[in-house]
């Protein structure tokens, strides 16, 4: 009897966690996946991400986080609650002169996710050169999505874009 309970409950929890965990943001041609950044999971996922390319090469002050289109105001305070107080944001722009972190593509298939994030290459120089910094992250159910492996890009951002999109 104990033993069905177990499996009821991980059978259950598979079948919750299903549906949103097949996203493409932005969506890609012909897909079948979610595009919506209002997910839970994409929320966690971007503020993993974000933490983990500050990891790798923080930034000294305040910085800006900017999150996929349609991403709600609560959600950009839960990202930047857990960032701490460096993290600001805006719905309308926010100040361009501070270095940002921009969460540019999100793929999240079951327990694994990549997201693409542009980054300044010299946090000192904000409006220079930027980075894509691919974040590869696993979730074990057990505990939060957590960085496995990050990819510095070294060629222009926005091929690098195109190329990780296919």
């Amino acid at each position: 009897m104990f033993l069905k309970r177990i499996v009821a409950i991980v059978v259950a929890a598979l079948t919750l966690t299903g549906c949103a965990t097949y996203v493409n943001i932005p969506a890609q041609e012909r897909d079948v996946a979610l595009h919506q950044p209002t997910y839970d999971v994409v929320t966690d996922v971007i503020a993993a991400s974000f933490a983990a390319v500050l990891a790798d090469r923080p930034i000294d002050g305040p910085y800006r986080i900017v999150m996929p289109a349609g991403t709600l105001a609560s959600q950009y305070a839960q990202v930047g609650a857990a960032l701490g107080p460096q993290a600001t944001w805006s719905l309308q722009g926010g100040d361009q002169a501070l270095p940002t972190l921009d969460a540019r593509q999100v793929r999240i298939r079951g327990f694994d996710a990549e997201v693409d994030v542009l980054r300044p290459v010299d946090a000192t120089q904000p409006a220079g050169f930027q980075q894509l910094v691919t974040v590869y992250l696993h979730d074990d159910l057990m505990d939060d999505w957590k960085a496995v492996n990050l990819r510095a890009w070294r060629m222009n951002p926005d091929e690098a874009l195109r190329m990780n999109q296919e």
